[in-house]
């Protein structure tokens, strides 16, 4: 899994520099780099792992049109693979549904890292929650949070 996981963290502008370690040359429509990753190590007996499902997540913060439904999905198949979420985990789900100007889902999962991971929430996740504001246009938000991380 750690070799998969590697490529998984590659850099978006660097993925293409290598499709013959992910694509038969063949790449279906609407696959992403991680979908790929995460199936050729299905098709090669690997099971993903949290670090794996760690970096789809993030990777979802890039995505335009699917991110909150592959965010779903990949959180769903974290249950059904008996994983443990993580800090890591979490701070994957503020980044992307801050990034989509979600609100309720970032304070939601922040209040969840505030009870589960207190010492290990960093100025980041408290940028994400005021991302969360300012996407959505609520400068109430984003002053709140700003106010809060010092």
């Amino acid at each position: 899994a750690f070799v998969y996981n590697t490529f998984l963290r590659l850099s978006p502008s660097r993925q293409n520099q290598h499709p013959g370690l992910v694509f038969n040359s063949k790449k279906r429509a609407g696959t992403t780099f991680t979908d790929a990753v995460i199936a050729r190590m299905r098709a090669n007996g690997v099971a993903p792992d949290i670090f794996t499902y760690n970096s789809a997540i993030r990777d979802c913060v890039f995505r335009d049109r699917d991110a909150l439904s592959k965010t779903k999905e990949y959180c769903k198949q974290i249950q059904v693979d008996g994983l443990q979420m993580n800090y890591s985990t979490f701070s994957a789900l503020l980044a992307t549904y801050s990034e989509r100007g979600e609100i309720s889902l970032s304070e939601k999962v922040f209040e969840t890292m505030l009870t589960s991971f207190p010492k290990q929430i960093t100025a980041a996740d408290y940028n994400n929650m005021a991302r969360a504001g300012r996407k959505h246009g609520d400068i109430e938000h984003v002053a709140r949070w700003l106010k809060q991380a010092k």
